[in-house]
C-alpha cells in the first residue's frame, strides 16, 4: 500500500519532527487564532497540543490577542417557562463562531453542538439558570435536589455547588460571573427566607471552594429583568440607575442614566460593541422606532449617545448583536431570529439569517469562551 511505502513513512516522520520542533510559545500563538471548532479538533492531534489548549493561558491569550479578528462567538439555547418564570432551559446548546462572510448563510460546519450530562440526572430534568463565557449553571426541576451544577460546555467538565439553605428558602435568582484577572468563576444567588417574613438574602461563592459569603448592601432590584455581563460585572437596569455587581470586589455599584433614557416605556439592557447598550421603545406612541443608546465610556453618564434608530416596525424584542460593517447590523428579533439591518436608510434592507435548524433557539453573544477543564 502507498501509506506503507518508505518515502511516505519518511515524509510523515519529517512532518512529525517539524511539528515537535515548534516552540510551545509559537504553538500557543498559532492555535489561539483558530476558530473554536478547529481548536477542539486540534486537541486530538497530540498530548502537547491538548495541554496547550486546555491551559488557562490559552483562553486568556486567545481573548487578548484576537481583538483584530473579525469573528464573533454566539451561544444558541432554548428558553422555557418553568415555575411561572421565564427561565432558560435546554441541554442542547450550539456555539457559532462567525466571520463577516458567514453572517447570513451559516453552515452546519460553523456550529459546535454540545449536550452536557450530569451524572444520575436525566437531561429533561435540568434547565439553564445562568451562563458566562461558555460556562452554564444548571438546576434540577425536582426541588428535592437543590444543588447548582456549574458546567463548562466545551469540555463537559462540571462541579457540583452545594447550597447553604434548606427547604425553608426559595431560590429567587442566580448569576454566574468571571473575574477578568484571576479567571475564577463565582456564583451569586438571591434567596427568600420564608421563616423570617420573606426576607431576601444574597450570597456568593467562588466555584469549587464550597464556602458561601454574605453580600452586603444588596439593592432592591427587579430580579429577572434584562441582565448582561461586561468588564467582570453583571448589570441590571433599574428605574433611575444601572446597577452592576463587580465579581472581583463583590460589591454593588450604581451608574446613573440620563433622564431622557428614563422616559422610555420599555428598555432592554444588553452589550453591543463591548459597551453597555439600552434598546429603548416608547410603544405604543412610537411603535415603529426603537432607539439604541450606547455608553461609549464605561461608567461615565455623559458618554451615553443615541447611536442609531431601528425602524420598519421595530418591536420590543429588537436587540443589536454586532456591527458587521459601518452600514449593517446583525440584530436579534424576539431573540430567536437573526436579521441583517441596513443603517444607511437608502433602502429598507432586512434579511433573515439562514439558520433553520436553530430557528427556535435564543441567541446571545459570548465575550469569551473557556477551554480549560478548571472552572
Amino acid at each position: 500500500m502507498i501509506t506503507n511505502s518508505p518515502p511516505m513513512r519518511r515524509s510523515i516522520q519529517l512532518v512529525n519532527r517539524s511539528l515537535s520542533e515548534i516552540p510551545s510559545h509559537m504553538l500557543l500563538e498559532i492555535l489561539c487564532r483558530l476558530p473554536i471548532k478547529t481548536c477542539l479538533t486540534c486537541k486530538l492531534v497530540c498530548k502537547e497540543w491538548y495541554n496547550i489548549i486546555i491551559s488557562r493561558d490559552f483562553s486568556t491569550f486567545r481573548r487578548t490577542h484576537n481583538t483584530n479578528v473579525a469573528r464573533h462567538t454566539f451561544l444558541f439555547y432554548k428558553r422555557a417557562n418553568f415555575r411561572g418564570q421565564d427561565q432558560l432551559q435546554g441541554l442542547d446548546f450550539h456555539f457559532a463562531e462567525l466571520d463577516k462572510p458567514s453572517y447570513v448563510n451559516v453552515g452546519v460546519d460553523a456550529l459546535v453542538r454540545v449536550t452536557p450530562k450530569i451524572a444520575g440526572i436525566s437531561n429533561v430534568e435540568l434547565y439553564m439558570a445562568s451562563h458566562c463565557n461558555g460556562v452554564v449553571v444548571l438546576i434540577n426541576k425536582n426541588e428535592s435536589d437543590r444543588n447548582f451544577y456549574v458546567c463548562n460546555l466545551l469540555t463537559s467538565y462540571y462541579l457540583t455547588v452545594k447550597p447553604y439553605f434548606d427547604s425553608s428558602y426559595q431560590l429567587r435568582y442566580c448569576m454566574l460571573g468571571c473575574c477578568p484577572t484571576t479567571r475564577q468563576f463565582k456564583l451569586f444567588i438571591l434567596v427568600r427566607n420564608t421563616n423570617s417574613g420573606g426576607r431576601n438574602e444574597t450570597r456568593i461563592q467562588t466555584v469549587g471552594t464550597n464556602k458561601w459569603r454574605r453580600v452586603v448592601n444588596s439593592p432592591c432590584l427587579k430580579w429577572g429583568s434584562s441582565t448582561c455581563f461586561l468588564n467582570g460585572a453583571a448589570h441590571w437596569f433599574a428605574s433611575k440607575y444601572i446597577w452592576s455587581f463587580d465579581f472581583t470586589r463583590e460589591k454593588f455599584v450604581s451608574m446613573p442614566v440620563p433622564s431622557v433614557i428614563r422616559s422610555y416605556k420599555y428598555k432592554d439592557l444588553t452589550v453591543f460593541d463591548s459597551c453597555l447598550c439600552l434598546s429603548c421603545l416608547s410603544y405604543p406612541d412610537d411603535g415603529n422606532f426603537r432607539d439604541i443608546w450606547v455608553m461609549r465610556q464605561y461608567g461615565v453618564k455623559e458618554s451615553w449617545v443615541k447611536q442609531f434608530v431601528l425602524q420598519w416596525g421595530a418591536c420590543d424584542w429588537d436587540v443589536p448583536l454586532v456591527h458587521i460593517d459601518e452600514k449593517t447590523l446583525l440584530i436579534s428579533r424576539k431573540r430567536s431570529r437573526r436579521i441583517l439591518y441596513d443603517l444607511s436608510g437608502k433602502e429598507e434592507h432586512k434579511k433573515q439569517q439562514q439558520l433553520p435548524q436553530l430557528s427556535s433557539f435564543d441567541t446571545t453573544s459570548c465575550e469569551d469562551v473557556e477551554f480549560s477543564k478548571v472552572i
